[in-house]
């Protein structure tokens, strides 16, 4: 329940919804990464609201995603 500042790289932005319980922003632009730990760091409101968010990370449950990558496996067919 830690708001989160990140690049957006990567599956990130599967778990982050920007603005809801945290901040993502382009690669390589730490300007706008150290302006948004600042805003976070000063603004208690901000900071409540972020981490108060309800994520909906069911689809992450690792029981459900090994599941999940069974069945694309099995799915697979091998060219002969």
């Amino acid at each position: 329940k830690l708001p989160i500042l990140s690049y957006n790289t990567g599956g990130i932005a599967d778990v982050v919804d920007h603005g809801k319980n945290g901040f993502l922003y382009p690669q390589k632009q730490w300007q706008q990464l150290a302006h948004g730990m600042l805003a976070l760091s000063t603004n208690p409101t901000l900071h409540h609201k972020l981490q108060s968010y309800q994520d909906n990370l069911d689809e992450f449950y690792i029981q459900d995603m090994v599941e999940r990558h069974q069945k694309l496996y099995q799915g697979i067919k091998i060219a002969k």
